[in-house]
Parts: structure tokens; sequence; C-alpha cells
């Protein structure tokens, strides 16, 4: 049985949440049948039903009952497949270059947490050394370790100033990661090159598989060094092949045939995708392995390699990702996914210390 203390409330906070943001969108209805069609699929999950996302995604795709709606994934769906504590732990940007050393990364020039200063080699620096590092580079990413959902907090720097350091350590006192500019691959540049333009690829882990949820293809619009939906960027769905589709959507719902500065998505292909993919299945197989579902950004450098950029385990997004690509998020593994949602709810106590951050 599902447990409905919080979770509740939770899913009408999200249709509160979403229901603003929708209020001015015009919203088809569900018939009657396909009503009952979604009731039948998830039933049981967060109390009421509400059509509100199954409107938005036959409004903007088409009806398929197998959407999943954020009022049952973000209670439901994701704390089963992803325990808050494992997730918020394994999550946190001071252990990406630590504890995933093996997975390629943009090279980190210094990580600051907990009052520690650590080199690239993983040794403490005194406060001198760091200023000294970050004088030294042409530019660098700089972002809090924690809490930069939608770009929160990422700045590109260009040409440091002694200030310009102190002033950021001050900023970031709660912990930082000062990492060097990637270089990305001119395939991915074309669409905006200040932005360093990132593929959010969703891979499921579940009884014993690893399987792909969904491919999203995020670019910055003008001169911005962050390139997802929520900070003005464009999203475009992609195939496990490279192939884009003939459209993208920003933040509002619009759908764009090009980026702003003319390069258009249809036709595009980027081969290196499959294999990228196939990493990230393998990755996630052998590096988060008690997590259900991680949501990977990453870009391609100049090489047209791969670079985790970042993991997501706390929220990754579906919204756009479904809208994008046409696909409901677990595919042909909806049911398998809430079988296993219904029976690893999380306990009483760990909702209400979710609910009140304990």
């Amino acid at each position: 049985m599902v447990n409905h203390y919080l979770t509740k409330s939770i899913s009408r906070r999200v249709c509160r949440r979403a229901a603003r943001e929708m209020a001015t969108l015009p919203l088809v209805n569900l018939t009657e049948e396909e009503a009952q069609r979604v009731d039948n699929q998830w039933k049981g999950f967060a109390g009421e039903y509400t059509p509100l996302f199954h409107r938005l995604y036959k409004t903007f795709q088409r009806f398929d009952e197998r959407w999943v709606s954020e009022e049952v994934y973000a209670p439901a769906i994701l704390r089963a497949l992803n325990p808050r504590h494992e997730a918020l732990t394994l999550s946190h940007k001071a252990l990406l270059p630590l504890r995933f050393s093996a997975i390629p990364q943009p090279r980190f020039i210094v990580l600051y947490h907990d009052g520690k200063f650590l080199s690239p080699t993983f040794e403490r620096s005194t406060r001198q050394d760091v200023e000294a590092s970050l004088l030294s580079a042409a530019s660098f990413i700089i972002k809090p370790t924690h809490n930069t959902s939608r770009g929160h907090g990422i700045k590109r720097v260009e040409n440091p100033t002694r200030e310009t350091v102190r002033q950021l350590m001050k900023e970031y006192k709660h912990g930082f990661i000062a990492q060097e500019v990637i270089r990305q691959s001119a395939q991915t540049a074309q669409f905006n090159p200040d932005s360093v333009n990132t593929f959010r690829i969703t891979t499921l882990f579940l009884n014993g598989r690893a399987s792909l949820c969904n491919i999203l293809f995020r670019c910055g619009q003008g001169n911005t060094c962050v390139d997802n939906g929520g900070a003005g960027g464009l999203m475009v769905g992609v195939d496990e092949q490279g192939r884009f589709m003939p459209y993208a959507f920003d933040k509002y719902y619009q759908r764009h045939t090009e980026s702003r500065n003319g390069v258009k998505f249809e036709g595009v292909v980027i081969p290196q995708l499959s294999a990228t993919v196939a990493q990230a299945l393998e990755w996630h197989r052998q590096y988060m392995p008690i997590c259900g579902i991680v949501g990977w950004d990453i870009a391609l450098n100049e090489n047209n390699e791969p670079l985790m950029v970042e993991m997501n385990l706390r929220f990754p997004g579906i919204v756009f990702e479904q809208i994008c690509t046409d696909k409901p998020f677990f595919g042909e593994r909806t049911d398998e996914v809430i079988e296993y949602a219904k029976s690893h709810q999380p306990s009483l106590g760990m909702l209400v210390a979710e609910r009140y951050n304990l």
C-alpha cells in the first residue's frame, strides 16, 4: 500500500504550482474514456487524481495513459527509486570528482567544502593557494556544491582579478567547485557558442536491468553560460541514435524550429550519442546501483568525447523530457516501475523528515 500521509500534501503542492504555471495555456480536456484509462493505469498513487498533466501532454503531443504526472512522480515513484538520503549524498557536487573519478569530468581547479580547500590532486590547500590558482586561470566556471537547480548560482568568470576572486569566495562561502571551461564539440556549440550545451540522458536501473528513459538536448540562448530551459534555454528531444526532433520547446511551451542564431534542429544527427548512452547505462550499473533513476548531464568535448557535468538524483525532471520527445518517460517499463514503487514506499518517518527537512 502507498503511504498517503504527506503524499497527498506533496501532490497538492505540485499541482498548485503546476496549475499556476499552466494557467494561461489552452489545455484540451480528456474524454471520459481517456480519464478512465489514466485512472486504471495509475490508481493507488498519491490520493486524488487530477487530469492536469495528462491534459498538458495531450495538448502538446497526444494522449497516452502512460504519461507520468508530477503529482505521482514526486512523492511516490522518485522516492521509491531514489531513497532521499542516498540521493542527497551521492549527488553532492563535492563528491563527484572524489567518488566518481573514473567517470570523465571537467577538470576542477579547486573544491571548497566544510571549511576545507582541495586541489585537483585532492590535497588540502590554503586560502592563499586557492586564490593564486583561480587568478592564474584565464576563465573558469564556479557553482555551489548543492542547490543548483535551473542553473542557480552557476557563473562563468573571465580574466579574474584578486578582488573578484575574494568576492566569489565570500559569495560561495557554503561550498563551491571551480572548474575549467569545457571546450565543447562543434556539433553542440553551433546552437549557442556562449553556453556549454548538454544532453540530459536519464537512465533507469531496476530489477537488475539498466535502460534508457529519455534524451533531452539543452542549448542556452544569448549571452549565458547555462543551457537549461529554466534559465531561458531551449530543449529538444533526441533519440538513441542521436537524431534530433524537428522542433524544441522553451519553458513557456512555445515551439522553436531553430535556435536564436538560426541553426535548425530538423535533420541534425550526432552519431556519437549512441555510444554515450551506452556509457551512461554502464556508469549507472557500475557506480549508482542503489539509485533507480539518474539524470546525467553530459557534454561533448572538442573531440566529441563525453564529459559528465553533473548527475541528478534528487529530482530528475520528467515534464519537458516527455513533451520534447513525444514519449512516455518509462515506456514499456511503466507497469514494472509502478509495481516497484507501490511495494517500496518510504516510511512515515522518512516522509515526515523530508517534509520538515530533518
